[in-house]
């Protein structure tokens, strides 16, 4: 049966030549699509035939080891959808301890589908999905960035934990349970520290030990756990959590667990950094030995009893042993006993510490010191000295009478110059203010000039105008000669 049908032309008048223009068109039309879909399907076969597969997966392999993973691609296909397929996938993953063989992550197949209009419009929208040879897990990865936005998406189902090669060579024992991941974030500005989302983990049926290797506890360097120990199988029941991430950390309230052998609290946050194996951890795990587990052995019973006391959480939980693992997820040491202090939280101290030594230091120059007042001592008030009192028929002036005045009253009185040593010795005395008897060189004295001799009955010797004596001429004295 054919249909066809007809464009109604009655009352159209259609313009001169239009009606084969109209025709080329469409001829046109049908001729660029005929060639895209013709380059489209002659390209894809070009890629399936003669891409270099080898090539590609050598290429995959180097470019994780650059970052640090050991990753062996056999082969790569590719889809008719322009699927990339990666075939017998192997994660090796380095010993955790001395004396461990490297062991190896394997997956049957991975598909990675990129979107070509993202590429072509500035932006990356990648899906992953991985497949693990006889076991019923899914794994599947999406990332997308548009500009300043990114998201991450991770979804992770019924993984086994014997399978994970990595956990095992941490705990150096069997690991058993199911385990499941969710995460579902978004990036502003494409940066872990800004992340908005949440991250919900689960495990169904978990136990750990298998009765014959010894467990280790990760990041642990000393003691009986450092050098493992043999532990009966120890049922951990079922748990399951969300962490809730604003602001680029990530916390949670509590993810508890509780089984016939042991009850687990778990909480705490993790700050999530670029890149992420620099994101710090800080959780805190409630560990409580059941009377059951520990009346089945005896080694559980002597390691609970004999506990480092940093371990024992103390009176608000009794019977409680509690852990730590703090610090960056690539740092050697992450797990610490209760009371523990990290290397972070020591270096932070004494930093307080030298900076509080500074400030009591320094304080004396900046504030001025008040000086301390000296206890006042009463000095001996002295007496006044009483002066003398003068005796008012005295005169002052015969004190100290003058020494050519005393040497001349003695001239006139005794007819002769008084001796220099009594002279002296009088003026000594009376000048000595101190009343010391320091002796004094005698100073030399002028002579007074001799008086004429007056004989009785003669008068007063005559005087000049100028005050000389006059001798008078004896008589026939004297004459001529």
């Amino acid at each position: 049966m054919k249909l066809s049908f007809k464009l109604p032309t009655r009352g159209v008048k259609m313009p001169p030549g239009m009606g084969g223009r109209l025709a080329k068109l469409r001829r046109r039309a049908r001729s660029v699509l005929g060639y895209t879909l013709l380059f489209f399907l002659t390209f894809t076969a070009s890629l399936l035939l003669f891409m270099p597969t080898d090539a590609i997966a050598w290429r995959i392999s180097k470019e994780a080891k650059k970052r640090g993973f050991k990753v062996d691609v056999g082969s790569v296909s590719i889809s008719p959808l322009l699927d990339l397929k990666l075939h017998e996938v192997t994660w090796i993953y380095e010993p955790s301890r001395s004396g461990q063989i490297p062991q190896n992550f394997f997956l049957e197949e991975v598909v990675v589908d990129v979107s070509l209009w993202a590429l072509l419009t500035g932006g990356l929208d990648v899906e992953v999905d991985a497949y693990m040879p006889d076991s019923d897990a899914v794994i599947h990865a999406a990332y997308e960035r548009d500009g300043e936005l990114s998201r991450i998406q991770l979804n992770i189902e019924s993984l086994p934990l014997n399978e994970v090669p990595k956990l095992q060579q941490n705990v150096n024992t069997t690991v058993t349970g199911l385990f499941g991941l969710k995460v579902d974030m978004t990036m502003p500005e494409n940066k872990m520290v800004n992340a908005e989302g949440t991250i919900s983990i689960s495990c169904s049926t978990c136990a750990v030990s298998d009765g014959e290797k010894p467990l280790y506890v990760p990041g642990v360097d000393k003691g009986s756990l450092a050098t493992g120990v043999t532990l009966p199988p120890i049922d951990l029941g079922s748990l399951s959590g969300t962490l809730v991430v604003a602001g680029g950390k990530a916390t949670t309230e509590g993810i508890e667990t509780e089984s016939a052998d042991m009850k687990l609290h778990f909480s705490g946050t993790m700050e999530l950094r670029d890149p992420i194996n620099r994101s710090v951890l800080d959780f805190r795990l409630k560990v409580l030995v059941t009377e059951a587990l520990q009346e089945r052995s005896e080694r559980i019973k002597l390691m609970v009893s004999s506990v480092n006391q940093k371990a024992v959480i103390g009176p608000s939980d009794p019977g409680w042993l509690g852990f730590r693992l703090m610090g960056p997820i690539g740092s050697k040491r992450i797990f610490y006993r209760w009371h523990d202090k990290s290397a972070e939280e020591l270096v932070r101290e004494r930093r307080e510490r030298q900076k509080q030594s500074k400030a009591n230091k320094s304080a004396p120059s900046k504030a001025e010191k008040k000086p301390t007042p000296k206890p006042k001592t009463e000095e001996p008030k002295e007496e006044p000295k009483e002066e003398p009192k003068e005796d008012p028929r005295e005169d002052p002036r015969d004190e100290e009478p003058d020494d050519e005045n005393q040497d001349a009253q003695r001239d006139a009185s005794t007819g002769g110059p008084s001796s220099a040593g009594g002279a002296r010795s009088g003026g000594d005395t009376d000048g000595d203010t101190d009343g010391s008897a320091a002796a004094r060189e005698p100073e030399p004295q002028e002579q007074p000039a001799e008086e004429p001799e007056v004989r009785d009955g003669e008068g007063e010797p005559e005087v000049d105008e100028n005050g000389q004596q006059v001798t008078p001429e004896a008589d026939g004295e004297g004459g001529d000669e």
